[in-house]
């Protein structure tokens, strides 16, 4: 039964991180605009500051060719991460960028979407009485275990789930889905490695 409610939880507070960061301007919740700021724009503005700040002179000799960034870290990362036609591969990065790219999988589902992605976490499953369904998760923690975030994912053929608290890596086609008002993020057509 405790596994049952930190499950809950985890799917709670998910999804008041995400109606959090929609909310912070009630104009833009009416409106339906929404400006979010990801990591790749703290990225770009930090790097944009950087470069800046490094320029002695604003007007540099005709020799001094000042390269432009082409490319902002997190692309760099994520096209690092792409390989064996897996888009998002989370089992190659460190246990605190994982917990970073799940979060943004989180707060900017649309930009996963279609895509796929590899993970490994803790495997764990919530019966919900109130729409009768069984949700199956793949539960990623932190660097310091004190945080979770928890991926709901579908087996392609429907066979036998594992153990629950049993380490797991799960392949899968991001995809989001409404269920009431609320949207939630899973891993369509999933393969257990």
């Amino acid at each position: 039964m405790k596994r049952y409610i930190s499950v809950l939880i985890c799917m709670v507070l998910s999804l008041i991180i995400c109606s959090c960061a929609m909310s912070e301007d009630p104009a833009a919740a009416r409106t339906g605009n929404y400006s979010q700021t990801t990591v790749d724009d703290v990225l770009n503005e930090k790097m944009a500051e950087e470069d800046s700040e490094s320029i002695p002179d604003p007007s540099p000799s005709p020799e001094v060719i000042i390269p432009e960034p082409t490319v902002s870290i997190l692309e760099a990362e994520r096209e690092a991460m792409t390989h064996d036609g897996i888009d998002v591969d989370l089992t190659v990065l460190s246990s605190s960028m994982v917990y970073a790219e799940v979060y943004n999988m989180m707060t900017v589902p649309n930009e996963y979407v279609g895509k796929t992605v590899k993970m490994q976490g803790i495997y764990d499953t919530m019966y919900d009485e109130s729409t009768g369904k069984q949700y199956y998760f793949c539960i990623i923690q932190d660097a310091t275990a004190c945080c979770a975030q928890g991926i709901e994912f579908v087996l392609e053929d429907e066979s036998t789930y594992p153990e629950s608290q049993e380490t797991v890596t799960v392949i899968g086609r991001f995809e989001t889905y409404m269920e009431g008002e609320n949207m939630y993020c899973t891993l369509k057509d999933a393969k257990l490695m």
